[in-house]
């Protein structure tokens, strides 16, 4: 579920203790996705979850992946465009 943290508001009242409920009960993982991992609410949830945290990716790191998908197919001239980035 993408923006668990939306549901930390006042308009979702309950939804976070629906969704620990839905995680103790289930045997299949539910995936849950947030930006801020430090709301009190989201806190509590985190308790029933495994915290996988990651992190932006490297401008250098950027480079190479584009270069990776990129590289056969575009010259020397494009190439030198990825510094823009």
């Amino acid at each position: 579920m993408d923006e668990i943290d939306g549901m930390a508001g006042n308009e979702d009242r309950g939804g976070i203790q629906e969704m620990i409920g839905l995680i103790k009960q289930s045997r299949i993982p539910i995936i849950c996705m947030c930006n801020d991992r430090n709301h009190q609410k989201i806190r509590s949830l985190a308790n029933y979850c495994f915290d996988l945290r990651f992190q932006r990716p490297r401008l250098e790191q950027i480079k190479v992946c584009i270069h990776t998908h990129t590289g056969k197919y575009t010259t020397e001239t494009h190439r030198s465009r990825n510094t823009s980035i």
